[in-house]
């Protein structure tokens, strides 16, 4: 529970606003995924928004809504009385990526939205695009959804560089060729210390990476992780064509599963408990063991090169690789116990598993008791759910890495996807999966290398030549 004035001084929850509902002093986060093909956005002249936010940003973004302005000041008193209690006090505006128009946000008065609805019933079609001051995060009212794309992501980071210059980074020019773009990327490395400039032509090379295991260079190394590194123990991965769990669910055609990622969404789970106990048995029952990659995360540990391991699989294999619990982050949740979703009464998962087994759906004893039924269900995030508090309690612990791996993981559900956000532009990201989705920004990052193919063969590749066999 966190009073306004520390929301205010938290840029943390400024940045994941696309993930917070906020009640009364109360956050919590969600798991979703914005849509990637918004058909909208092509409408949007991405030049001029750029030219407006380089010369008007400053100005505009301390600006009430015109509409209800003195609704929206940063004054406390103003939303205790006049608007709402729980959202924060400030900046809480949305910029039309039509016409640059600014407007209120939905925590306010949804002044954004009805100039959508104004425009749309006067027969424009280029005004349901809008970009939040709060966060750089994207919503089309036509998609009713949050939108990303790499075009979307050059404007946020445009208005991230505009609105938190803690970096003296160059802006774009604007109308010059991407390639000549920020021909340097120039950070302070900290009061009164000399500014370091690193040209983004110099890209980080797989040479690089190994010398920089092998002297230590890299000695705050965050892993972010995903099912993909243990499709090797024998667990398949979710989104794999034909072999990934949601292609297997696709072909199953199942009603209550229009979209296979239903399986995982809180609502589903109540209403259809059966569908996911038949269809993750797999996991539920799994006795696979820690891979190479699951070892190489623990030797980086081993090595005191580890900062942290923020993972998205829930079969905690890294634990069982021997990882220090102090370093794992286990994003969606885990498998080693269950809880009713109603009563919260906790379960071990022997119990839950011996109902299972018998092909049954795990009811809670104490709601039962009462003449209640209630599902138990065991520790995983579904969507719709909040995250672990451990998740947001270390989000921007991430900021701190001096290398980022990212390993079998397509970086698609927020907010897991915004960690990389986090990372300064200099530090370099290494990619090892076999295909790369663009996720989290990856393509465009300044310092990034792309390790392609099998994930255990080229750790054990890397193993190899940094000496860890």
């Amino acid at each position: 529970q966190l009073p306004n004035s520390q929301l205010e001084q938290n840029l943390l929850f400024y940045k994941l606003e696309v993930i917070i509902i906020h009640k009364p002093y109360i956050i919590e986060m969600f798991a979703i995924t914005p849509k990637y093909d918004c058909p909208h956005e092509a409408s949007i002249d991405t030049e001029s928004v750029l030219q407006f936010l380089a010369s008007e940003l400053t100005n505009q973004i301390n600006e009430p809504c015109p509409m209800c302005f003195d609704l929206n000041k940063k004054d406390d008193s103003q939303f205790k009385t006049n608007g709402t209690p729980d959202s924060p006090s400030g900046i809480e505006n949305w910029i039309c990526l039509g016409c640059k128009s600014i407007f209120c946000s939905r925590y306010v008065n949804s002044h954004m939205y009805h100039h959508y609805e104004e425009m749309k019933g006067n027969g424009s079609s280029d005004h349901c695009i809008g970009m939040s001051f709060t966060d750089g995060s994207f919503w089309c009212y036509e998609c009713d959804s949050y939108i990303y794309s790499s075009q979307l992501q050059k404007i946020s980071h445009c208005f991230g560089v505009l609105k938190h210059p803690t970096k003296n980074c160059t802006l774009p020019a604007i109308g010059e060729d991407e390639e000549e773009l920020n021909d340097e990327y120039i950070e302070k490395s900290g009061e009164g210390n000399e500014i370091e400039k690193v040209s983004i032509d110099e890209k980080f090379s797989f040479q690089q990476f190994i010398d920089g295991l092998i002297s230590k260079r890299f000695h705050k190394i965050c892993f972010l992780t995903g099912a993909g590194i243990s499709v090797a123990a024998g667990i398949p991965d979710f989104r794999s064509p034909e072999v990934g769990l949601y292609a297997k669910i696709r072909d199953l055609n199942i009603p209550a599963l229009p979209q296979p990622e239903l399986l995982f969404n809180i609502d589903t789970f109540r209403a259809q408990p059966d569908l996911f106990y038949s269809l993750t048995s797999y996991m539920l029952f799994s006795t696979a063991k820690p891979v190479k990659a699951h070892h190489f995360v623990k030797k980086c540990a081993d090595e005191q090169m580890l900062l942290m391991n923020y993972t998205q699989n829930v079969d905690s294999l890294e634990l069982d690789a021997g990882l220090d619990p102090s370093l794992l982050i286990q994003a969606h949740g885990h498998m080693r116990t269950a809880h009713c979703i109603e009563c919260r009464e906790e379960y071990p998962m022997k119990q839950v598993l011996e109902v299972v087994e018998r092909k049954e759906v795990p009811y809670c004893d104490k709601c039962t008791a009462v003449g209640k039924t209630s599902v138990v269900k065991p520790d995983v995030i579904f969507f719709g759910e909040k995250l672990p508090s451990s998740f947001f309690h270390h989000f921007e612990d991430i900021k701190q890495a001096d290398l980022v791996i990212v390993m079998g993981t397509s970086l698609k559900v927020i907010p897991f996807s915004l960690l990389l956000t986090f990372v300064p532009a200099h530090v370099p990201v290494v990619l090892i999966n076999r295909d790369n989705s663009g996720g989290g920004g990856l393509d465009q990052r300044e310092q990034f290398l792309f390790l392609q193919g099998d994930i255990e063969d080229i750790v054990a590749d890397i193993m190899t030549k940094v000496g860890w066999d």
